[in-house]
């Protein structure tokens, strides 16, 4: 997923860059596949595991399994937690 900076406007690639990429493709229904969820999962531990938004996340990330039930996170479930982080997400710059 790490691109170079060229238009990101920052003159570098930034992780945060690549969580609002997957963010954005999941929320926008392009993907809600568990690998994306993996990858969003990934770069919260190599990247920023002391954020409040690691926080937020983990749980929901680790428990999403579209149509398990409960105790797992479905699609629905988990588009409402990852537009309650977004600005979060978009904050770790």
């Amino acid at each position: 997923m790490a691109r170079s900076g060229k238009g990101s406007g920052h003159g570098r690639w930034a992780p945060t860059d690549d969580l609002l990429h997957l963010v954005d493709a999941f929320l926008g229904g392009r993907d809600q596949s568990l690998q994306l969820i993996n990858k969003i999962e990934r770069i919260l531990i190599d990247h920023f595991p002391d954020s409040d938004v690691f926080e937020e996340l983990t749980e929901p990330l680790t428990l999403f399994r579209p149509g398990c039930g409960t105790p797992y996170y479905d699609v629905p479930e988990m588009e409402e937690v990852l537009r309650s982080a977004r600005d979060g997400i978009a904050a770790l710059r």
